[in-house]
């Protein structure tokens, strides 16, 4: 993936009154705003997902909306400003798939340069709302054995990388 074009990475105008912003101050790390005196910062936005198992098999969805439209990710989506990730975790996978899940254990972190998201996974439990359907955003629900995954139609290197992590936990745990 490659960095995002240079233009997108600097704001033009203040997001608390609109007026234009002077350039980045370097000791600052944003750029000030001459009108009202609050700084931008250019911050990454914050994802937040989980990996449920129905019956044995890792349950993932079908992208119905970009990018990566038509590739599997687990249940997940953007945190809301002041919304705690665990709990974006669970709002997603429910939109998502109709499952009512608690975050458990962190399974990762994940960051990789060019992105502009920071994605945390959960090991989840299902508490109800099933079986998983595809609810919003997805057109489709795949369940999977760890040896069934199929490694080349995943949208992000982020869900390999969790996928892996939760196998492995799954394993640990047994």
């Amino acid at each position: 993936m490659s960095a995002l074009p240079t233009f997108l990475d600097v704001p033009r105008f203040c997001a608390a009154c609109g007026h234009e912003l002077a350039p980045k101050d370097p000791k600052l790390g944003g750029w000030p705003c001459p009108s009202c005196g609050i700084p931008s910062f250019v911050d990454p936005k914050v994802a937040a997902c989980v990996v449920p198992w129905w019956e044995g098999k890792i349950v993932l969805v079908r992208r119905a909306i970009e990018p990566r439209v038509g590739y599997f990710s687990s249940p997940g989506g953007y945190c809301e400003r002041g919304e705690p990730p665990h709990h974006a975790a669970a709002r997603e996978a429910f939109e998502e798939t109709g499952l009512v899940v608690d975050p458990g254990d962190l399974l990762g972190v994940f960051a990789h340069r060019g992105s502009p998201v920071i994605v945390i996974y959960y090991d989840c439990t299902i508490r109800g709302g099933g079986p998983p359907r595809p609810v919003s955003e997805c057109t489709e629900i795949g369940l999977f054995a760890p040896e069934e995954i199929p490694w080349d139609q995943l949208a992000f290197s982020s869900v390999h990388e969790a996928l892996c992590a939760a196998i492995a936990h799954r394993e640990m745990n047994k």
